[in-house]
Parts: structure tokens; C-alpha cells; sequence
């Protein structure tokens, strides 16, 4: 062939052959590119070998990736089928690891992008089916990419007799396929090597149907491969590769290379279950592992102790743990605002200094330079007599603002001092005896002050609280300490107020937003549904007052994204909100949810343990950082975090029933249902209740609990009931109930495709199309554009 003239490709040299074919490297006569180009080997014409061949050409010229190897071109020349594709240079994975095992930063890397080719061919519907060593290419610049599709299918719905076929070419069957003589023949006549067979799923190996969950099998093969430099399933035929494939357990990885982080033995052995159920969902679960663990390298290379960790009633401590994570000395630019002392002569104006202190906060959090410790983790020391140095330390900041407020009649004297921490020397004093109407430009004072004595060199225009009516001020203040009980009573006194200062001050952009944001929670919890047009209402009223206020275009993004499932608007949104505030906690929070709900796991983890960090005392944080880590399969990660959540407030809302979830997913059904029980929430409580008892096959239990589920919360969570249906793998029920939650508009749709209690339902036929009817397929998720950033 060297020298022939294909199409119009001139043939150059023989790179090398496979089962299927013979690849060359070619010139484009037309373009003047170096390219590479397949041709079928002569002895293999047959009928099923040419559809495989042009299978193969539509599968891989779908796919744009820059980890997949770009197909050009696709054609037939003198009868003969031929595939071009984009010269690479560089060397297979399969001759890397015949010299030796690769290094852990080196493997976790080609992994990490592997999964990521194999998440962009999934969302497109394909599975690749060999994914092997010889199969995957290390370029010269260490990037990894995968080749040949020629085995992949086209996902359907509805999969007709012929796609039940396995690549080794027999139809499923009940019984084992190693007493097939086909299956020996079909290797023997295509010249596919025994090497091959050690790659396979179990579900591959008995000749059953496979899905995208069997690549991620043979990635883990892979990456066993590459960490240890064996093959976890070997034999000496056939027989015996399908035997240990299908019986035996791997040998610990780090038994045979103990440099191997803990954590990547975790990941490995997951992607290596033989029950596809309790494996990687997606490529992309396992491709957001392999990314925090990359990053987070310095600690999983090199694992520091593991602390004693607080025991929850029998619940095991975690594997690891990295929280909390404080450098010795904190950056002198961080400070933390103490609740200010009520000195009024009634001491009945706890309310007014509480307010003052929280927005000197919410002003000094907008300095781009200054790390503001939020509400909930400075007000937490409220009423507790501790020194200022062991304050800062608990929260990692080098200084304390603390003051009092005085509050009589149009009169308020507020005195005000910032503390250096840990010499609990005084930097500066101040008070102000001033008119009730001068309280804001006491606040912008105050704030100037604090700058200066930190010596920040501001990039702009000093932030300054809004001036508004004292009465409409003072009604904000009591409806935001009174939403700060969490509960349906505060809410419903705390919208009252609201009310009342906006009949006052229409022109309040920050009450607007509150009190929009106070019927968005509610509607959460199943307390107040949202009005289809009120709360847009009262957001579209604060942006017209003020088009860069974060908190309300923070609160626009978060009902598109919970009332509508609109989230290409909730990603712009949040980008604006961001761009404006970009280390305000409680939108960087929602962003990640934003990011959770679009499987993009790895990014939306990364944003979350910026607000802990931030806000080290606030127990649902941990908990919204737990909830992603249960996407994510980090089951131990999540106990860990609702632990901590709990131990932060023991009767925080839905930690006891999250803390259950992951029990019940570690298969510890018995502390699940304990841990349940101790939950205060209604609905979160028989949600729990219905998952554990169904786990510990007490059936009538669990249908208890569901019925009340549904009597009690139809309309508000048909989505959990749908959930609590897919995990007692109730499919027809399940998809009726998540028919309601689409009619009920349950914003816990949003968050469908990451939720691990469906999986049950992902090798149902429905399952597909019910997604693309929300458009949550991964293909749509991954064009929604959304570039969220941790603050510098």
C-alpha cells in the first residue's frame, strides 16, 4: 500500500494494525496535512465486519473532544472502507504501562481526561465497549485520547434484538458465556486477543446488554493497570478470564504499590463493582473524583493522621478528614463582625444592634480585599462569654470588630472597636452620638475606618449602605432577626414587616429582595408555595431600583432555576450576581447548586468549600456541602460534613434524613434508620423513614411511612415520593409520581440527573426520553454556558 493513493490520501508508512484493520500514515494531497488513515483488512469483508467498520465512522465523526481522537473523513476506496483520522504523536497507553506503573499524578491526569472523553461520547449516546490499553494514546504532551470506536453503539430507548448484541458476538444469554463455544470461535476468527476479554464488564462477559456503566468498568480496569502494573482479573484462557472477571475481588491496589493514595484505591475498586448498580453512574461522577483528588493532591499523596471524629450513635467516622483546614496564621485582611451589644435602657433593642452589626457586615463583605466572616458563624458567639483570641481562632481571621448601640428615642449612640486578635490589642475606638436619621453615615464611617486601619487600598469607590426612612430601617431589622428563626411562624411575622417598610420606603431594594427570598425558602420547605408572578415581581422592583444589587439578581437566578428549571437565565444570572459580589457565600452557594443540578460535580464541590470556609459555624453549609458529595458517590465525605453539620445545630432541618441517605447508600440500613428517627422535619422524616425501612426489608413500614408521605405532602414533594418509589425499584409508580412532580412544578427537579435514588430507573426504557422532556439529558446540560469562579 505504500505509496497508493487512497481517495485523495497518499499512503506513507504502516503505523500499525488491529483486529479490524491496518493504519497508515497519509498525506491530504488536498489540505498538505499529516493525517491517519484505516483501512479494513482484506480478510475482513464479511457483512458484519463492514457495519462495524461504518458504525464505527458515524460514532466516532459525531464526537468533537479534545481528549477523543478527531475522526476527518470516512469513504470507501475500490471496495475497500476507509476511515481518516488526525496523526497523532506520541505512544499507546499499552506500551506505557509494559515498561513500568505510572506515577500517581500522571495516572490520576490521563484518567481524569479519559473520563471526560467517555462523559462527552455518553451524552452523545455512545458507548465505546473495548476500552483497553491499546486503545488509548498518550501524545507527547501527556494528554490522554481514545481511539476506536469501531465496537461503540448508539444508545435507544427502546433497543431492538440485534443492539442486545455484546462485541463478542452472541445474543444475552441467562447462563454463563464461557460454556459458549461462539464466543471462543467469534475471538479466534476476528484475531482479537485474549488481552481483550480481561477489559470486560461483568455484564459483558455473560453476554447481557451494556450501557455507558461498562466503560466506566473497563476504565477502572485501567486504571488498576496503570497504578499497579497487573491486571486485576487474569487467566490463562478464556474460561478463566470470564471466571474471575464474574467471581473474584481485585487485590487491594495499594497492596501492590502502597504509594498509592487511599483515595484512589476508593475510586478504583468503585468503578471495578461487578453489580453495575453499585458502580460510577456516569463518567462524569468518576471524572469529578479523579479532579478533586488532583487537586487536593498534596493531602491524598501524602495523607496527614486522621483525627478522632465525634460518633453518631454507631455511625462510623469518615475515611479522611479535611475540615476544619486553617493555616497557622490567618491573612491580617480577614475579620469577623460580633453581634453589638444592646445598651438600650429596656435592653428591648436587641433587633436595632444585631441590624447595625449585620450590615456593617454585609458593607465591609463587598471590599473585593477583605475576608468577611459571615452572619451565621459570627453571630453564633452571641451571648457567650469567650476571648476575642480563641474567637479567631475557631474562625481563622486576624481581626475582631465588636461594638454596643444605644438606641433612645431619635437618639443612638453606637462606639465601635477593631481588635487585632492575637495580641487582643486595640486598633482603633470610636463612638458616635448621633440623630437616629445619621445611622447610615455612622455605618459608612465605621466601615472607612476599619479599611484605613487595615491598610486595604481599595480599587474603588468605598461601598455605602443605601439611606431609607429610620422607621422602614427599623422594621427591616426586626423582620431579618425574626426570618433568622427558621421557622413558619418567624417567616410569616417576617413578611408582615417587610410589608410594612416597603408601604413606608417603596424605594428599598433590599427589602423587595428579602421578602422575595422569604417566600422562595418557605416554598422549599413546603410552607408557602410560590406565586407564579409575586416574587418576580418584588425582584424585578429592587432591579429597577438597583440593577447591580447582587442579592437580588442572586435571588432572580435562584427562582429560574427552582420555579421554571430555566437555567441557561439562572447561569446568567449568577455570572452578573458574582461578577458584582464574587465571595458572597450565600450566592456562591446557589451557584454550586446550579452546577450540582447541571452534573457538573467537581466545579460545584470546588464552590461550595469556599462558603464553609467562609463561614465556618453555619451547619447547612455542611449539609448543602454533604448533599454534593452524595452525588458524587463521597459517601464517608458526606457523613463527615452532616456530622459536623449536626454538631453545629443538633435540629438542623434534613441533616439527620441526609446522614440516613448515606448510611442506607453504604449499606449500613440498621444506623440509617436510627439516625432517621432523630429527625425534627416532617416530610424529611417520613422521606427517611419509607428509604431505611425499605432497606432493612420491612416492607409494611416503608409503605407506612410513604402513605403519609403522600397524604401529607402530595403536591409539595411529589418528587421525593418519586424518589423513595425508584430506590424500591417501583418503576411504573416512580415515573407516575414524577409525571405529578413535572405537573406540580417540584423544584427538586431540578437537581434529577446527579440524584443517586433514581438509579434504579437508568436502564429503563422511559428514562432517556423522560429526561429529554425536562431537557436534562447530559448533552443539554453541558451547552448550558456557566462559568462560576472562586473569588481570588
Amino acid at each position: 500500500m505504500i505509496g497508493t493513493t487512497v481517495a485523495r490520501y497518499k499512503i506513507l508508512s504502516r503505523l500499525g494494525g488491529g483486529g479490524m484493520g491496518v493504519v497508515y500514515e497519509a498525506e491530504d494531497l488536498e489540505l498538505g496535512r499529516r493525517v491517519a488513515i484505516k483501512l479494513l483488512r482484506e480478510t475482513s469483508r464479511g457483512s458484519e465486519t463492514l457495519e462495524r467498520f461504518k458504525r464505527e465512522a458515524r460514532a466516532a465523526s459525531s464526537l468533537n473532544h479534545p481528549h477523543i481522537c478527531t475522526v476527518h473523513d470516512a469513504g470507501a476506496h475500490e471496495g475497500q472502507p476507509f476511515l481518516v483520522m488526525e496523526r497523532l504523536s506520541g505512544r499507546s497507553l499499552n506500551h506505557l504501562i509494559a515498561e513500568k506503573r505510572l506515577p500517581v499524578e500522571q495516572l490520576v491526569a490521563l484518567g481524569e481526561q479519559i473520563a471526560d472523553a467517555l462523559d462527552a461520547a455518553h451524552s452523545a449516546g455512545i458507548v465505546h465497549r473495548d476500552l483497553k490499553p491499546a486503545n488509548l494514546f498518550v501524545t507527547d504532551r501527556g494528554e490522554a485520547k481514545v481511539l476506536d470506536f469501531g465496537l461503540a453503539k448508539m444508545l435507544s430507548p427502546r433497543p431492538n434484538e440485534d443492539e442486545l448484541s455484546t462485541e463478542i458476538g452472541w445474543p444475552p444469554a441467562p447462563g454463563s458465556p464461557s460454556s459458549s463455544p461462539r464466543a471462543e470461535e467469534f475471538l479466534t476468527q476476528t484475531g482479537m486477543l485474549l488481552g481483550t476479554a480481561s477489559y470486560m464488564s461483568p455484564e459483558q462477559a455473560r453476554g447481557e446488554p451494556v450501557d455507558a456503566r461498562s466503560d466506566l468498568f473497563s476504565l477502572g480496569v485501567v486504571l488498576y493497570e496503570m497504578a499497579t502494573g497487573q491486571l486485576p482479573f487474569r487467566g490463562g484462557s478464556l474460561v478463566e478470564c470470564f471466571t474471575a472477571i464474574l467471581r473474584n475481588q481485585p487485590e487491594s491496589p495499594r497492596a501492590l504499590n502502597p504509594e498509592l493514595p487511599p483515595r484512589l484505591e476508593e475510586i478504583v475498586l468503585k468503578a471495578l463493582e461487578k453489580d453495575s448498580a453499585h458502580r460510577y453512574q456516569t463518567a462524569a461522577l468518576l471524572r469529578g473524583d479523579l479532579h478533586e483528588l488532583r487537586r487536593d493532591s498534596r493531602d491524598a499523596i501524602a495523607p496527614p493522621a486522621v483525627a478522632a471524629a465525634p460518633r453518631s450513635r454507631g455511625i462510623r467516622a469518615p475515611l479522611r478528614r479535611r475540615w476544619p483546614v486553617q493555616p497557622a496564621l490567618p491573612d491580617r485582611r480577614t475579620i469577623a463582625v460580633l453581634p453589638f451589644a444592646d445598651m438600650s435602657p429596656g435592653r428591648d433593642q436587641e433587633y436595632f444592634s444585631d441590624g447595625i452589626a449585620e450590615e456593617l457586615l454585609n458593607l465591609l463583605a463587598r471590599i473585593p480585599q477583605l475576608r468577611v466572616i459571615s452572619r451565621s458563624s459570627a453571630f453564633s458567639y452571641k451571648g457567650k462569654e469567650k476571648k476575642i483570641a480563641k474567637v479567631a481562632q475557631e474562625l481563622n481571621v486576624a481581626h475582631i470588630l465588636e461594638g454596643s448601640v444605644r438606641k433612645f428615642g431619635e437618639r443612638v449612640r453606637i462606639s465601635a472597636q477593631l481588635i487585632e486578635a492575637r495580641t487582643e490589642s486595640q486598633l482603633w475606638s470610636r463612638s458616635y452620638d448621633r440623630k437616629l436619621d445619621d445611622i447610615f453615615a455612622i455605618q459608612d464611617e465605621i466601615a472607612a475606618d476599619v479599611v484605613r486601619h487595615l491598610e486595604i487600598a481599595l480599587l474603588g469607590a468605598a461601598p455605602k449602605v443605601a439611606e431609607i426612612s429610620p422607621q422602614a430601617y427599623s422594621l427591616v431589622l426586626q423582620a431579618r432577626q425574626l426570618r433568622q428563626q427558621f421557622n413558619a411562624e418567624g417567616w410569616e411575622q417576617s413578611n408582615r414587616l417587610y410589608e410594612q417598610a416597603l408601604a413606608i420606603e417603596p424605594r428599598y431594594a433590599a427589602a423587595w429582595t428579602e421578602l422575595a427570598k422569604n417566600l422562595i425558602v418557605q416554598s422549599v420547605f413546603a410552607l408557602h408555595p410560590i406565586n407564579a408572578g409575586q416574587a418576580d415581581v418584588m425582584l424585578q422592583r429592587a432591579l429597577a431600583i438597583d440593577p447591580d444589587y447582587a442579592p437580588a439578581l442572586g435571588a432572580v437566578a435562584t427562582l429560574a432555576m427552582l420555579r421554571d428549571g430555566d437555567l441557561v437565565t439562572a447561569a446568567r444570572n449568577f455570572e452578573r450576581a458574582l461578577e458584582i459580589e464574587p465571595a458572597n457565600p450565600e450566592i456562591l452557594s446557589a451557584a454550586a447548586r446550579l452546577l450540582a443540578s447541571c452534573n457538573r460535580l467537581g466545579q460545584a464541590i470546588e464552590l461550595l468549600e469556599f462558603p464553609v470556609k467562609q463561614d465556618p459555624l453555619n451547619p447547612a453549609g455542611f449539609q448543602d456541602l454533604a448533599v454534593t458529595y452524595l452525588f458524587a458517590g463521597r459517601f464517608d465525605d458526606a457523613i463527615e460534613m452532616l456530622n459536623t453539620s449536626l454538631r453545629l445545630s443538633p435540629g438542623c432541618a434534613g441533616s439527620h434524613q441526609w446522614l440516613g441517605v448515606a448510611l442506607l447508600f453504604k449499606g449500613e440500613a440498621a444506623a440509617a434508620l436510627e439516625t432517621i428517627r432523630e429527625e425534627k422535619a416532617e416530610y424529611c422524616l417520613l422521606f427517611g423513614l419509607a428509604l431505611a425501612h425499605h432497606g432493612l426489608g420491612e416492607s409494611e413500614q416503608s409503605d407506612s411511612a410513604l402513605h403519609r408521605l403522600i397524604e401529607n405532602f402530595e403536591r409539595e414533594k411529589a418528587y421525593f415520593i418519586a424518589a423513595v418509589l425508584a430506590y424500591r425499584n417501583e418503576a411504573d409508580r416512580a415515573f407516575a409520581w414524577l409525571a405529578k412532580a413535572v405537573e406540580y412544578r417540584d423544584p427538586c427537579l431540578t437537581w434529577i440527573l446527579p440524584e443517586r435514588l433514581f438509579e434504579n430507573l437508568h436502564a429503563d426504557p422511559r428514562w432517556l426520553p423522560f429526561l429529554e422532556s425536562l431537557g436534562k439529558l447530559p448533552r443539554h446540560l453541558d451547552a448550558i454556558p456557566f462559568a462560576a469562579r472562586l473569588p481570588p
